[in-house]
């Protein structure tokens, strides 16, 4: 939709704008680019409350369904559950009383494992000596990277690359090689294929399975204290945090259906709302939104830019992914939207 489409749109029949975060958290680095600083965080919030009027997910369904205007509306959303949600985001969503809805994958909570991507961070990213050739095997196929002098790795060798991320073209060693390369076969794995690629990746490492407490997912208690106060929602994100597209219909049935008895049963309360996960057009497809609305869930979230209004698909509602702006950016992308 163009610019003009779009203004002329919000302003016969406005919509809402629904923020995706993952992390607010301070960390050495970031190379998925999920982390909002809490500095960060706190100056979206201010903007949140100044130019717009936060709303819940729970608002924005409900004016969907009854075909109401939300003008200037903003809904803010988070993915996965990380323990940062709970730990910094809530009490700055209270301090500037701006409703929020975390979206939990429940298979890690409770656990003492990072999500998959993190874990490959840990892995072959941080600090510590290496064997000077890894071979991993993915269904039937062997990847061998050649890691040459980067098996060793130091701290001066880790900062230096605290900046580096996935968007930018080049990856400066062959330990970022192969965090690129092995993250795009996991990403595309069923989960049972994918921990064991991590496992064989472990054992060559080294290393178990025992995760950082900075990248740990809430447990069940936390999620309970989340969803305490009613200012912040707790919705569906599966159990694994599959690429649905990759997965039979068997299989998103489960970790769609699972992922939502999980969470009632941990808050005792029904949970209408759910989220796919990476959430692209084509990490989920006609069956995984078929099998949503089965599901009893009253809306899902994708993460393609837009804004929701009452003829969108409420189980592919738009979403725009919010990065580590500074408050130039994030108002430009209010006024853009909005």
């Amino acid at each position: 939709m163009t610019s003009l489409k779009r203004k002329l749109r919000q302003r016969i029949m406005p919509g809402a704008l629904i923020l995706l975060y993952h992390r607010v958290i301070d960390l050495r680095a970031d190379p998925q680019l999920l982390t909002v600083k809490p500095s960060t965080f706190r100056t979206h919030l201010e903007i949140i409350r100044k130019k717009t009027q936060p709303v819940s997910m729970q608002r924005v369904s409900r004016a969907m369904a009854e075909r109401r205007p939300l003008r200037r509306a903003v809904a803010v959303t988070f993915d996965d559950g990380y323990g940062d949600n709970l730990e910094i985001a809530k009490p700055l969503l209270q301090r500037y009383e701006v409703p929020a809805t975390v979206h939990v994958s429940t298979g890690y909570a409770g656990g003492n494992s990072e999500f998959w991507w993190d874990e490959l961070e840990r892995l072959l990213l941080l600090p510590g000596d290496l064997p000077s050739e890894l071979d991993i095997q993915v269904e039937g196929r062997h990847l061998r990277f050649d890691l040459g002098e980067a098996a060793r790795f130091t701290d001066a060798d880790a900062a230096r690359y605290t900046a580096w991320n996935v968007q930018q073209p080049d990856c400066p060693t062959p330990r970022h090689q192969a965090y690129v390369k092995i993250g795009a076969e996991l990403r595309n794995l069923g989960v049972r294929d994918r921990d064991e690629v991590l496992n064989g990746l472990r054992a060559q490492c080294g290393v178990t399975a025992a995760g950082r407490r900075s990248h740990l997912p809430m447990d069940r208690p936390g999620i309970v204290e989340l969803a305490s106060g009613g200012l912040v929602d707790v919705a569906a994100h599966t159990v694994n945090h599959p690429r649905l597209s990759c997965l039979s219909r068997t299989e998103q049935e489960y970790e769609t259906l699972t992922g939502k008895k999980d969470l009632e049963g941990i808050l005792g309360t029904d949970v209408p709302g759910f989220a796919y996960p990476f959430g692209a057009s084509d990490d989920y497809d006609a069956q995984s939104v078929e099998i949503a609305r089965q599901c009893g869930f009253e809306w899902a979230l994708a993460n393609t830019p837009g804004t929701a209004w009452h003829g969108s698909d409420r189980f592919q509602l738009p979403r725009v992914l919010v990065r580590d702006w500074d408050a130039a950016a994030f108002e430009r992308l209010i006024d853009r939207w909005l």
